[in-house]
């Protein structure tokens, strides 16, 4: 939240938000840039505090997709051999749509005529696509291919893949990294080895880059890997492979290098001492609710904060507690480089958690044995910012949901929220599944109080005792659902309720749920792992208004009041069953987790925690293999079966692909939108959608109207139903 503290100038202007907190903001930068920065300031208020209480300016369904991925802004989904590209933080009424099948013919040679294969997005960044093909003639053959959407499409690179074991890809405008955990070590561990590409040379670097001493497998959970600001960063929160670390402290561990010049001398650790995580003793911790990312500081755009969840039983507890921690990154000053390219060696003492070696010999890898050691009799413990230390709440505080029933767990540091999608059933229909958002959230007392406690200002006092002192309400959570249940509580309509409830629980598409979010939106997808899915997106950024939609207590022009029925006469027939012959690709495969005990005897009868973890931006994109075990000649015995590609098998195989489609520009390529939506022709359910625009110079794109505009299910400019300010009528006060 933004109060009268943050700013240290008067007036609104280009000083103003270079000297405020909130300069390293996405606000703060098109501010830069447009000259606009009242609007900006107005809107990153507004942003800041939907998501405080859990009222976010718009909620649709966006897509019906079989595969997705969302990454900075941009939704990546898959439908019927054709790949969809939309801008969702621009509002894009136009999405781009790649033809897969031609797009293989000119990206994979190899591949023309190739009627079982696998194709997985990895990552969306800079206009840059990355995603992985596979097919089986007979062996087992993988491909990286990149190409981009912007300035005209064009396919970049493809490259060979010897494996696509756990693997990632990070890209800027310039450059992009992919790795894979797939080199041995002589303990028998797995460690990282990453390659680079120069985007604009189009020339790959010959040397891959080892990680050897960065710990931790799962990404998003344990590690993390980020191109900001033109360094390639390693993030790790574990510092053995064993179960074990020395001296039974933990601490983060990161690493950095400038994306163009991946050499030893150039790779810069951080600081240990300064990257403190926990004390061991302080209490066990259930790994399947953590969550780490490595986020730009919004008070400055040159800093970098490690953000952490993890529940834990502290101290003893008997029930486990949710908390959420902020630790600014920090790394040691930057020395002179007399050596130009330097050599393999490095004597840094922070060397823990970021080892980097080119192309290493049997004699150059470092022993990195397992250290176990008896717990400390008086182990140190460190005290904690109560600024950056956020405790969420337990079972003696409110009611808990199981990780079967927490599909997206986020936390939003600026505006001191964690918010989370849950399956909490109504009251009046327990059996019946039903999706809300979950807000917790604090508010810090007035400056002038908080210097009249000096238990707050006590750096010798337990973060738990100081934070009674600095906050309202003694730090307890405020929780917030959404959307309300009470409709004349809400002062809402009853009908809109309804509507609202319909676009967060699609019809004839509840099933499995998975999600992802960044700083400003979220996406999840609802339905059978084994067919189409419906892509529910939900921003609380109000500069985010997509074409087509109804507004809160109106209309969209031409859409009338049955935009569900459209929705359901659209695509709710094809969610019972599978995609068969259409399910030629299939989502990769996370970490695999157990199921908590269900909290009632109907807790997981339609929901279901899907069989990975999804962490991250990406939530299908974690890992891509199949099982040591499986051959080439095992999957092309498969050549006559119907391949169902659910996403949460642990040894996924390849589909069976349909014939080749005709070249973009056919008729059949236009026809896919009727055929997916066949109740739309002739209904005025939908906005006027403009025909495809073809792409100069390239044979595979085109540019079309979004898929949301044809199911034209959504609301924007949603109000806060939880504001005093709300009036009789169900409307909303507007914000000064």
């Amino acid at each position: 939240m933004i109060d009268g503290s943050d700013y240290l100038l008067q007036g609104v202007g280009a000083d103003f938000v270079a000297q405020s907190t909130a300069s390293g903001t996405p606000e703060a930068e098109e501010a830069r840039k447009t000259q606009k920065y009242a609007f900006a300031l107005r809107r990153l208020y507004r942003r800041r505090q939907a998501i405080k209480s859990a009222a976010p300016f718009t909620a649709a369904i966006v897509a019906v997709a079989e595969s997705w991925i969302y990454v900075n802004g941009t939704l990546c989904h898959i439908l019927e051999r054709t790949l969809r590209i939309l801008d969702l933080h621009k509002s894009s009424g136009e999405e781009t749509v790649i033809d897969v099948r031609t797009l293989l013919d000119e990206a994979v040679p190899e591949s023309r005529g190739t009627r079982k294969y696998k194709l997985q997005l990895l990552h969306y960044a800079e206009g840059i696509v990355s995603c992985v093909y596979t097919h089986t003639r007979p062996l087992v053959e993988s491909w990286l291919i990149v190409f981009s959407v912007r300035g005209g499409c064009k396919h970049l690179t493809t490259q060979p893949l010897d494996t696509t074991y756990k693997i990632f890809v990070r890209n800027d405008s310039d450059y992009l990294y992919f790795g894979t955990h797939s080199e041995f070590g002589e303990d028998g561990f797995r460690r990282w080895v990453l390659m680079g590409y120069n985007i604009k040379d189009d020339t790959w670097f010959e040397q891959k880059v080892h990680l050897l001493d960065m710990v931790g497998s799962d990404i998003g959970q344990s590690i993390a890997f980020e191109i900001i600001g033109g360094k390639f960063y390693g993030l790790s929160s574990q510092a053995s492979f064993e179960v074990d670390e020395v001296d039974w402290k933990s601490f983060y561990h990161c690493f950095r290098f400038p994306v163009a010049a991946p050499r030893p001398k150039k790779t810069e650790r951080s600081v240990k001492e300064k990257m403190w995580r926990r004390q061991h003793a302080e209490g066990p911790i259930d790994d399947r609710w953590s969550f780490i990312r490595l986020l730009r500081d919004d008070r400055d755009p040159e800093r970098l904060q490690v953000l952490e969840s993890r529940k834990e039983w502290l101290n003893g507890q008997s029930s486990g507690r949710r908390n959420y921690y902020t630790t600014e990154l920090i790394f040691p000053p930057q020395e002179e480089d007399e050596e130009e390219d330097g050599g393999n060696s490095d004597h840094n003492p922070n060397n823990d958690g970021g080892g980097i070696i080119m192309n290493p010999t049997t004699t150059t890898v470092p022993d990195t044995g397992a250290y176990t050691f008896d717990p400390p009799k008086n182990p140190e413990f460190r005290q904690r910012c109560p600024l950056t230390t956020h405790p969420g709440d337990d079972a003696s505080t409110a009611l808990m949901f199981t990780l079967s029933k927490c599909f997206i767990r986020s936390y939003h540091p600026s505006s001191q929220t964690f918010l989370d999608l849950v399956d909490n059933p109504s009251m009046h229909n327990p059996d019946t599944p039903r999706l809300q958002l979950r807000a917790g959230s604090r508010e810090l007392r007035p400056k002038e109080e908080i210097l009249r406690e000096p238990a707050a200002l006590d750096a010798n006092l337990p973060h738990t005792e100081r934070i009674k002192h600095m906050y309202r309400n003694e730090g307890e959570n405020k929780i917030t659902f959404w959307p309300p249940d009470n409709p004349d509580e809400a002062r809402a309509d009853p009908a809109a309720l309804v509507d609202l409830q319909r676009i967060l629980n699609p019809p004839s598409h509840t099933g499995h749920v998975k999600g992802t979010w960044d700083d400003r939106s979220m996406v999840y997808s609802s339905g059978h792992t084994d067919g189409i899915q419906a892509l529910v997106f939900i921003s609380f950024d109000p500069a985010i208004r997509l074409q087509g939609l109804r507004e809160w207590g109106g209309e969209s022009a031409g859409s009338g009041n049955h935009n569900g029925r459209c929705f359901e006469h659209a695509v709710g027939h094809r969610a019972a069953e599978p995609a068969e012959g259409n399910s030629w690709c299939e989502t990769g495969k996370g970490k695999e987790v157990a199921v908590e005990d269900a909290v009632s005897s109907h807790d997981d009868a339609t929901f279901s925690q899907p069989a990975e973890y999804y962490p991250g931006w990406s939530p299908d994109a974690s890992s891509f293999d199949w099982a040591p075990e499986i051959t080439g000649q095992d999957l092309h015995s498969e050549e006559g079966e119907t391949a169902d590609a659910p996403a949460a098998s642990p040894a996924p195989r390849d589909v069976e692909a349909p014939a080749p489609a005709p070249a973009v520009g056919s008729s059949s390529a236009d026809g896919i939108a009727a055929a997916v939506y066949p109740s739309l022709q002739g209904e005025p359910c939908s906005a006027t959608a403009s025909g495809p625009e073809h792409v100069p110079t390239c044979n595979w794109a085109r540019q079309q109207s979004a898929m949301y505009r044809e199911i034209a299910f959504g609301f924007n400019k949603m109000p806060d139903f939880t504001s005093p300010r709300r009036r009789a009528n169900g409307g909303t006060a507007v914000v000064e």
